[in-house]
């Protein structure tokens, strides 16, 4: 094998090489994420109830609002009714009662609305629960193919790659140092892809 075909040979497993380490560097990868548990959905009420929140403070408002406005009114037209009958007071009687139910009603209200929404938003956790579980297992099984892929390839070029076992002793079996070959050659320190070799073992033994 001349100096030009030496040089190839240490270019191709080079590549070969490096693309071994890579696939290993990336079943690793692989390997380390499937033994990691299953990622589950966390939910942020101050992120996706923002909206909702603000509408309920907004509805609470409304509602005490309109009972002070509903209650004057009510109180007002009492008193008139009571000055026009000779000042008696059932009117104002009356209209203290029905304040009082207008008041447990807007309660009961606020309460049904809130216990509504209370109900939606447990519905939109549990979906999104159930879609959240649903993603994380297709993604760790696509993840599993794809590291039986990585497997398939790491074998193909551990095969291929054995093949030149007997050229390049079991430490110099790296990109690193296919790498290095390339150099001795390309700068002529070495005439052959063997006394490259050659050369990094006995620079080994003397260190």
């Amino acid at each position: 094998m001349n100096r030009v075909e030496s040089i190839e040979l240490a270019k191709k497993l080079q590549d070969q090489f490096a693309d071994l380490e890579k696939t290993e560097k990336d079943i690793k990868h692989y390997e380390e994420a499937l033994e990691k548990p299953l990622r589950t959905f966390k939910y942020e009420p101050s992120v996706q109830g923002a909206g909702e929140s603000a509408m309920k403070a907004i509805m609470i408002v409304f509602s005490i609002l309109l009972f002070f406005v509903v209650a004057f009114y009510i109180l007002l037209m009492a008193v008139v009714k009571d000055f026009a009958s000779g000042g008696k007071g059932t009117y104002q009687g009356i209209a203290l009662f029905v304040i009082v139910l207008l008041a447990v009603g807007i309660i009961i209200m606020n309460l049904v609305i809130k216990a509504r929404r209370d109900e939606k938003e447990k519905r939109y956790i549990q979906e999104q629960q159930t879609n959240d579980e649903t993603y994380a297992l297709k993604k760790r099984e696509d993840m599993r193919k794809e590291l039986d892929a990585l497997e398939r390839k790491r074998d193909f070029l551990a095969t291929e790659l054995s093949a030149y076992n007997s050229l390049i002793p079991e430490k110099y079996r790296s990109r690193y140092y296919m790498s290095t070959v390339r150099m001795m050659l390309q700068s002529e320190k070495a005439k052959s892809f063997d006394e490259a070799i050659e050369i990094l073992v006995q620079s080994a033994d003397r260190k």
